[in-house]
């Protein structure tokens, strides 16, 4: 019998980086390696640099750290979903181009809960979006500082739960899966810091844990309940001696902790009906990183396993392509081909990009699109959706060609640069590329 799920691989890390600037390339590897192929990867900072020079640059591009992961995963045949940031707190999901034509209905969102909500020091970052038809929040968090400020920690939950929306009635608590992530700041209640780092010698985690302010939480809070977390049997995460894997020796000398954490939920509806999807933490991918040094937190990463239940008919909304030879003095020829599913719009654009694809910013030059609702009446311009699996059906494979096939140029004006060159289809409804060419050479 034919496996009836897609399986999928989730590359989760969260880091404070206490306003260190970006890894080179080399350790921005080494950070991210796994032993199997990626599928997605969601990346979140915290404590990114915030001067005047940084915030200038971010209303242009994203932030350093962000462009530094993009320009990595970009060689490595990953595009950029989307990435969002409020002051410090950075989140960046990427996914495998392959992938493209199944990430649908891109969002994002912020919530600050610094100085009564007006100061995005802390807070959080989400992105939202369908990835084969399932809701997914990815959930960025940076909570209340300081051992004794555990309720405004979870006041914090409670704000960013309650006040962040992505359209419509859509709630983070209303997708399918939450993965949230990021520096809680949760500390380690009853033992003093000699007791703790004598259980930390000795990896005696469990002792620790047990004593963990985020698992007592856990216990009687609703939502936090809803949530899973890995076994923590590694070292806590923080505060180190920057430059050092030695704990706090400064006058304040602050007690070890988990502050960094990686959390999912599955919505309750899916976990008590017969599940679209099942994700599981991979145990031994499940870590901090010691080896990093640059910040007094240290990185923590962990990997999921995300199973599909199998689609038919799930096929990628339109195709395109480029046809002939591109060429700097002539017009570019191109051909787009939309199915039943795909809904177009009057600011739906097609985007010349350089090879290899970082994301749908990127473009050299764009164009907008004529109406393409003309070949098919089902396939109207709307500017909302009920954002449910977006698929081709059985009937739409057999229509004949000439109907469904826009040929499209590009004036040789706009073509202005040689070498490897995707063609890639943006869609306003989703936000979000739904499909590139296969790479070209412009000459």
């Amino acid at each position: 019998m034919a496996d009836q799920f897609k399986k999928f691989r989730i590359f989760v890390s969260t880091w404070n980086v206490g306003e260190a600037d970006p890894l080179d390339e080399k350790d921005i590897e080494k950070l991210l390696k796994s032993n199997v192929e990626v599928d997605f990867y969601a990346i979140g900072f915290q404590e990114i640099k915030t001067g005047a020079k940084e915030t200038a640059k971010s209303f242009i591009k994203y932030d350093d750290w962000a462009q530094a992961v993009m320009e990595f995963l970009s060689k490595k045949s990953f595009y950029l979903i989307e990435s969002v940031r409020v002051q410090g707190i950075s989140l960046s999901v990427f996914a495998s181009i392959k992938h493209l034509p199944y990430v649908q209905f891109v969002k994002t969102e912020i919530e600050r809960t610094g100085v009564a909500g007006a100061w995005g020091n802390k807070g959080g970052v989400a992105v939202s979006c369908n990835i084969y038809g399932q809701k997914v929040c990815f959930l960025n968090v940076h909570l209340s500082a300081h051992l004794n400020n555990d309720d405004a920690r979870i006041d914090d939950i409670n704000e960013i739960m309650k006040e962040m929306e992505f359209g419509g009635n859509a709630t983070v608590q209303s997708h399918d899966l939450i993965l949230m992530f990021g520096d809680m700041n949760f500390r380690i209640d009853h033992f003093s810091r000699e007791e703790i780092l004598n259980h930390v010698a000795e990896k005696n985690y469990p002792v620790l844990w047990d004593k963990d302010q985020l698992k007592k939480h856990k216990k009687v809070h609703d939502l936090l309940a809803e949530f899973e977390e890995g076994t923590l049997d590694f070292d806590p995460t923080y505060k180190y001696d920057p430059g050092t894997d030695t704990y706090d020796t400064s006058e304040k000398k602050r007690k070890p902790a988990w502050t960094d954490r990686i959390l999912w939920r599955v919505h309750p509806e899916i976990r008590t009906s017969a599940p679209p999807f099942t994700i599981s933490l991979i145990d031994e991918s499940f870590k901090n990183h010691k080896t990093f040094q640059q910040s007094d937190h240290k990185p923590v990463t962990g990997e999921f396993e995300f199973k599909i239940v199998d689609i038919p008919f799930l096929e990628p909304l339109l195709s395109i392509e480029q046809q002939g030879d591109w060429m700097t003095d002539r017009n570019g020829e191109y051909t787009v081909e939309l199915y039943g599913g795909m809904r177009w719009n009057s600011k739906d654009y097609v985007g010349l990009y350089k090879h290899p694809l970082q994301d749908f910013r990127s473009y050299q030059t764009y164009m907008y699109l004529p109406d393409l609702r003309k070949r098919n009446s089902s396939s109207s311009s709307s500017s909302s959706d009920d954002e449910q699996l977006v698929q081709r059906s059985p009937q739409d494979v057999s229509t004949e060609t000439n109907d469904r096939v826009k040929h499209l140029t590009f004036k040789k004006s706009q073509i202005t640069e040689r070498g490897m060159f995707v063609l890639g289809y943006f869609s306003y409804n989703m936000q979000c590329l739904v499909a590139v060419t296969k790479p070209f050479q412009v000459r």
